[in-house]
Order: C-alpha cells, then structure tokens, then sequence
C-alpha cells in the first residue's frame, strides 16, 4: 500500500508531539507523599527509578532490619569537647519529725536512694541530759529483693549535744547502695528526746 507522504508526516508529528508531551507530564508530575531519606537509596535527594531498581535487586532477602547510623553533628563547643547538658534532679524526705525516744530506745528508718549520688542529711534533736546525747548511726544497704540486704555498708556514727536547745547537724554522703539507714538511740537514763531528721537527696 503506497502511503502519501503529507500522510507520514502528519504520522511522525504526532508521534513527536505525545512523546513531548509525555515528557511535560512526567516532568511536572509531584508526589503525594512527602520525601522520605530512608528511601533515598542512594542518597541523591530524590526518590527515582535508581532506588527503586536497587529496592527490586534485594527482593526477598532476609536480615536484621537495624539500621546503622552515623552521627555527624554533635554539639562541641571550641575545644572539641562535647556539650552535654546533665539534668540534675533532687528530693526532700522527712525521715522523722518530732519523733519521740524515751528512755533507752532506739528507732531505725530508712529511704530508698537508688538513682541518686549524694544525700544531706539534717539532723537535730531535744532532749534535758547534756551527759547522754541521742546518737545516730548511718548506714548504706544494697538490696537484694525489696526487704533483702545483701551488704550492710556503715558510714557514721555521731551524737547531738545535749540540752533543750541543741541546735542542729548537717552531714553529707556519697550513696553507696540503694538504701539509706538511719539508726537513732536515747541512750539517756534520766531524759526522752524528740528528734528530727530530713533527707535532701542529689543527682
């Protein structure tokens, strides 16, 4: 069949116009979804058919889906050394208020302090026989299970001086274990006592 040749040319010119045309539409076609970098194979800053014939190449393989991830820009400041701000936290316990000791006796309490790295302890105490102050004793514990103490750390032993008026004591520990034991004695024969002890807890 002997085709005409302004036939074949409008042929070939319609070829040409939806080949460009295709190419406008696929040029100017945006995505729908927002780009993601994980998908960015080979990170070039666009999702195209490179990532996805790489994607295709590993079809059906198997592993452990963990990502390994460089960090570059870590806040140094002039000197190289890393910026770290550390939050510090703290705490306030009432270990005792105006506990009463009578004579002889003797009374233990103690706080959790696990998660902590320094404890103030503020002591004071009342009670009528200079010669017989009420003494406190302070104790580290590491638990095994929550009413189980594998070490019995003790760190100090002190008394109050005596008198209405005794004024008061501040002590600081490095913590040591995951509790804190306070142990108080009136060893006075002829006076009760009244005692006081706060704990400020550190990180």
């Amino acid at each position: 069949m002997k085709i005409s040749s302004s036939r074949l040319f409008n042929v070939l010119l319609s070829v040409i116009l939806l080949f460009f045309l295709f190419m406008n539409i696929s040029s100017t076609q945006t995505a729908t979804l927002p780009y993601d970098p994980w998908a960015d194979i080979n990170d070039d800053g666009k999702i195209d058919i490179k990532d996805i014939a790489y994607t295709a190449a590993q079809f059906g393989t198997f592993g452990d889906p963990t990502k390994n991830v460089t960090v570059i820009n870590w806040p140094v400041d002039e000197e190289g050394n890393l910026k770290v701000s550390i939050i510090h936290r703290s705490t306030t316990f009432i270990l005792l208020k105006n506990y009463y000791l009578g004579i002889g006796e003797s009374h233990e309490v103690n706080i959790t302090v696990e998660g902590f790295r320094n404890v103030h302890l503020y002591c004071t105490a009342v009670n009528y026989d200079s010669q017989a102050p009420p003494s406190f004793t302070i104790k580290f514990g590491v638990n095994v299970t929550a009413y189980i103490y594998s070490t019995i750390i003790p760190v100090d032993t002190f008394s109050m001086p005596g008198g209405v008026s005794s004024g008061h004591l501040i002590k600081s520990y490095t913590v040591m274990g995951s509790s804190l034991f306070v142990f108080v004695k009136n060893p006075s024969t002829r006076s009760t006592a009244r005692i006081y002890v706060y704990a400020y807890l550190t990180t």
